[in-house]
């Protein structure tokens, strides 16, 4: 055998190599009308009537099934040269037309790929795409005996003709994708388009619709989707926000996954001159609550505490629109509470409400203990002396206040209360109720019982502090005055 020179078979070994590497680059790489799920795929009508129109410079993905056909429209202001880019995954027929008019622009039959130019006028033009099936051509069959035993494996073959596929023996209609471009010269670079909204805040259950407008190009198609924050990987966005190709927002029920404030970014996406063009609306997504005033919950130390026959009206309000929060008690025996939100006590023991509101098929609710005791004397409600007083800088007051009890005029179970001031900067209170003017202005002042959260306001008008002149010469009237008051008990 001869040998090959080194130099040689180093040349050889090279263009080997590289024709491997052409071969797997072209297998792997991604074939143009190829494209991902979230691509916008704009179907086309069935005829001129129905055709769905496109913008000049407009990229269109979308298949056709076999005997079928896609029909685009665009619009064309001026006389001027289109570029038509076209490419499919098997062989189509592509038909131009002008509007009213019969003769073809172009027409070309058989073609995967296929880059043309047409000279337009002012007019509407039609794309027309229809599937094309390979003719079958009969050739006679002589009929040959043989002596080889059945198979029992199936038989599995493809033939080529457009978008058939033939699997034993019987041809299975595959969707036949594609996409086109129209473009002019002079086209705009950019997309630019306004949005009614950039940022909204949406409670579960509820919806809203985006709507752009302002096109710089006009007739373009566009669709909305949920992007996927990669920095939140255990939370799927489109398990909290839905959108759907009009722009029609809805956030959904309250999940493990959403159980608070949660911004999710929904996109338009267009496709224009082959490339993809974006707006981006960030959406806050609110779960569904139930709000309670004053606020009781499921725990020892802030339930609501009734002795039998007293009641407590707690207000229940709710972030969802057009919805009604309903009230249940567990046992009625124990504590009832009506549509208003009144909590009666009725026998002794412990039982629990709940204020629920439904959505969708979630219920989002909050719950109350309630706990009736035996011979409570319950708060019923609180009230100051006065509704406004005054003070000076340096100076204070002591506020006094009453309870409402029930059964009436006995000393209540629990008569601890809580003071606040509006405005510590104005008039500060302790935990006796002693006002204190800090500086010029006015604050108001609120009592809270421990027992059933009753309040009342009484607002104080701070004003310049005396002079200390005249502070020494009041003060041994001052002295006097309180020792009357401490006597008489106020």
């Amino acid at each position: 055998m001869k040998k090959v020179s080194k130099p040689i078979a180093i040349v050889m070994a090279l263009v080997l190599a590289l024709g491997t590497l052409a071969v797997v680059s072209f297998a792997t790489d991604k074939k143009p009308y190829s494209h991902p799920d979230e691509v916008f795929t704009l179907a086309g009508g069935q005829n001129d009537d129905t055709a769905t129109l496109v913008a000049i410079g407009e990229m269109v993905y979308s298949s056709v099934e076999a005997d079928g056909k896609a029909v685009y429209k665009f619009y064309s202001a001026k006389a001027q040269t289109l570029t038509l880019s076209f490419e499919s995954a098997a062989p189509v027929n592509v038909t131009v037309n002008a509007s009213g008019v019969e003769a073809a622009l172009l027409n070309v039959t058989n073609q995967t790929k296929l880059s043309s130019n047409i000279d337009i006028e002012n007019a509407y033009y039609y794309i027309t795409v229809e599937n094309y099936v390979a003719p079958v051509v009969d050739e006679p069959t002589t009929e040959e005996p043989t002596t080889e035993e059945p198979s029992t494996e199936e038989e599995t073959t493809e033939e080529a003709s457009g978008a058939q596929i033939v699997l034993n023996g019987e041809e299975e209609a595959v969707a036949n994708e594609f996409f086109f471009v129209t473009a002019v010269p002079g086209l705009e670079s950019t997309v630019k388009v306004d949005c009614n909204y950039k940022n909204a805040e949406i409670v579960a259950g509820q919806s809203l619709q985006l709507m752009l407008s302002n096109f710089n190009i006009k007739n373009l198609n566009y669709f909305w989707t949920v992007l996927d924050d990669t920095s939140t990987p255990l939370v799927d966005e489109r398990d909290i926000v839905t959108v759907s190709k009009d722009g029609n927002v809805t956030v959904q029920p309250n999940s493990a996954t959403f159980n608070k404030n949660t911004n999710v970014k929904v996109q338009a996406v267009m496709y224009y001159n082959g490339e993809p063009w974006t707006k981006t609306v960030t959406i806050t997504a609110v779960p569904a609550n139930v709000f309670l005033n004053p606020y009781f919950d499921t725990t020892e130390d802030n339930c609501l505490t009734l002795g039998e026959g007293a009641y407590r009206y707690i207000t229940a309000t709710t972030n969802m629109k057009d919805t009604t929060v309903t009230w249940t008690t567990e046992d009625a025996e124990i504590a009832t509470v009506s549509a208003g939100g009144k909590v009666t006590g009725v026998g002794v023991g412990k039982t629990y409400i709940k204020a629920s509101v439904k959505v969708g098929e979630v219920n989002v609710s909050r719950r109350v203990l309630v706990d009736v005791k035996l011979n409570h004397v319950s708060v019923m409600g609180i009230t100051f002396d006065t509704h406004s007083d005054k003070v000076r800088v340096n100076d204070y007051k002591v506020v006094k206040y009453t309870f409402e009890t029930a059964p009436a005029d006995k000393n209540p179970s629990n008569s601890k209360v809580t003071f606040t001031s509006s405005d510590p900067a104005i008039a500060t209170v302790d935990a006796d109720g002693k006002v204190t003017g800090v500086s010029v202005g006015t604050a108001t002042i609120t009592v809270t019982s421990e027992d059933g959260k009753y309040t009342d306001t009484c607002t104080f008008t701070v004003q310049e502090a005396i002079p200390n002149w005249l502070m020494v010469i009041i003060a041994p009237f001052r002295i006097i005055y309180n020792l009357i008051m401490m006597i008489l008990g106020r």
